[in-house]
């Protein structure tokens, strides 16, 4: 069956619409750019799916022309859209209204995204959404930083993008599940194949309480180009961007760089200057990124710009949740002893025992007691760190 060649119903138009958009969307060859030329010449999707060989070939390579007169012929597209809509897909494209509004000043803003979820308006308050990316592999320094930033950002009220990689992006996007915000996550593979497999859980809660999106169709493997396009899509959502730990040829880089092209601030979390893991974040504080330390330090920042731009007083209270609400004075002195030898790199019991000269049995029970206080907490059976 040829998609229909005339004018819809009021009630189908929509429908209609969004099988034209998968149509030119779907055609081998026809990239961003083409469909962008076409758009900008034709005006819309109905006037390119009318448009015969000859309006086309002036638009666009013949070789590309042919493609598209020859795609009306399928019926895959009819078909493709029914198995998106049995798996609970819904598809956005730049002239439905509920397009994210910041994709639409990109450079190249996505013409066709798949989606499972919700996108909420949310995303296109001025200020309000942050992009946290960093390692696949972070350290343990990393992994407790980007939890921290993530739950304290997401408890202000900021909506968190990511890119549900291993690593970083996982940890941001269950930080934010964590305090019931909204996170979106934008694949670099198919809207329905959850990558790395062992996010396949965190990608089923995140539809629940936030989005997951893809330029990618049904059942289309990752694959390394694909990643870079994904990547302006996060920035692109996003107000500002945090990078957490990268090394120095990280894909993180690839984001903030986006991001910076985008007018999009970029922030980054310090490291010691030895470390690999940071040496991405130490670059690109070099380079002109924003230093953070705290959350406070980026609620402060975006809250200040958006009373400038706008004259609006801040919508919401800032109540942190995570800090270390110890004094010294609330310490005992072997307390005062484990906290003074650990730090967010994980520390072995027995290096604790050779350092506070304390026996194996009360350093036992002095760090259970610590734990139960928050004061600390095990990173793996025995290890050691802050609890920040």
């Amino acid at each position: 069956m040829e998609l229909e060649n005339i004018r819809p119903s009021i009630l189908e138009e929509g429908v209609d619409s969004a099988r034209k958009h998968l149509w030119l969307n779907t055609i081998p060859g026809v990239n961003i750019k083409y469909i962008l030329d076409l758009k900008k010449e034709l005006g819309n999707i109905w006037n390119i799916y009318d448009a015969g060989k000859n309006a086309l070939k002036n638009i666009v390579p013949e070789g590309v022309a042919d493609s598209i007169i020859m795609s009306k012929k399928s019926s895959k597209i009819c078909e493709e859209y029914d198995r998106l809509l049995e798996h609970g897909i819904e598809l956005l494209y730049p002239e439905r209204e509920c397009y994210p509004e910041k994709l639409r000043k990109i450079h190249t803003p996505p013409q066709l995204l798949y989606v499972k979820g919700r996108i909420k308006n949310c995303l296109n308050e001025y200020n309000k959404t942050i992009g946290i990316v960093g390692s696949r592999n972070p350290s343990s320094y990393g992994r407790e930083i980007c939890r921290y930033f993530g739950e304290e950002l997401s408890g202000a009220g900021f909506n968190i993008i990511s890119g549900m990689a291993r690593g970083i992006d996982g940890i941001a996007h269950r930080a934010a599940l964590d305090r019931n915000g909204y996170t979106v996550a934008v694949l670099g593979s198919g809207i329905n194949v959850a990558y790395p497999r062992s996010n396949l859980e965190l990608y089923m809660q995140i539809q629940e309480q936030g989005a997951v999106i893809s330029e990618y169709g049904l059942d289309i493997s990752p694959h390394p180009g694909q990643f870079p396009m994904r990547n302006r899509i996060i920035s692109g959502l996003s107000d500002s961007v945090l990078v957490v730990e990268a090394r120095a040829q990280s894909g993180s880089l690839i984001t903030a760089d986006q991001a910076a092209e985008q007018g999009r601030i970029v922030y980054s979390v310090p490291g010691r200057i030895m470390d690999p893991y940071s040496e991405g974040t130490n670059n690109l504080i070099r380079d002109g990124a924003i230093c953070v330390t705290k959350p406070m330090d980026i609620i402060e920042d975006m809250v200040g710009l958006e009373e400038e731009r706008v004259g609006e007083s801040r919508d919401y209270v800032y109540t942190p949740s995570i800090q270390p609400l110890y004094k010294k004075s609330d310490l005992s002195e072997e307390e005062q002893r484990v906290l003074d030898i650990l730090s967010l790199e994980p520390v072995y019991i027995d290096d604790i025992i050779q350092k506070t000269r304390m026996g194996v049995t009360r350093i036992i029970s002095l760090l259970y007691g610590m734990e139960m206080k928050k004061l600390i907490k095990q990173t793996e059976k025995g290890y050691y760190i802050l609890r920040l």
